[in-house]
């Protein structure tokens, strides 16, 4: 996969991402117009804006973990890295704020995508800070915190202010100290989910 080749052809997308323009309906009308040859679009964007929402969040992702790592190499503290981590994410994504609303706005009519998007970032971030947990733990520390990703995300999307969507997200933080809580909450859940139902529930884990 040649990824300057993808990055080029979402790039050449975002003046349609920022006016609202871009569509499924009108897609080839827009390819057509942005030279992007269909075969391209659709071998790196297969899924058409599911695609672009999952590149569009990756990108964000890479870019606010690129301007943190100093930071993070000198914060011990999990909670603050993870607090650090957020919220260079969510400046990121009001500096792009018309790009982000659209995709924002497309995720809000597909739950089930948000969800996934949401723990993929969730496992990207533990992934960084070299979470060792196994079984329970490992899945209870992911969901937490895609929860708190997709209720910043909806914040902000209320709201439009970096400042009070960054008192927010370390409001949700500081709640990660109740984590023992919660995890009991959903243990009693699991428990009483068939070993079947449990693991449909986790399929959320994993892209269609």
């Amino acid at each position: 996969m040649n990824k300057n080749k993808k990055k080029k052809i979402f790039f050449d997308l975002i003046p349609y991402f920022k006016d609202n323009s871009f569509s499924e309906h009108q897609l080839l009308k827009i390819l057509d117009k942005s030279n992007i040859k269909e075969d391209a679009f659709f071998y790196y964007f297969p899924e058409k804006i599911k695609s672009l929402s999952y590149y569009y969040f990756e990108i964000i992702a890479n870019e606010a973990q690129n301007k943190v790592k100093e930071k993070l190499a000198k914060e011990k503290s999990i909670s603050k890295r993870i607090s650090i981590l957020l919220i260079e994410y969510f400046i990121s994504l009001n500096n792009k704020d018309k790009i982000t609303i659209f995709f924002l706005n497309y995720l809000s009519i597909k739950p089930i995508l948000l969800k996934k998007i949401s723990l993929n970032y969730a496992s990207g971030i533990w992934r960084i800070l070299n979470d060792k947990s196994v079984d329970f733990n490992y899945y209870t520390k992911r969901f937490l915190l895609s929860q708190i990703f997709i209720n910043s995300a909806l914040y902000w999307r209320g709201a439009r202010d970096i400042e009070e969507t960054i008192i927010f997200i370390n409001n949700q933080i500081q709640s990660l100290g109740k984590v023992g809580y919660y995890k009991t909450k959903l243990k009693t859940l699991f428990n009483s989910l068939t070993k079947k139902n449990c693991l449909s529930k986790f399929d959320l884990l994993h892209r269609n």
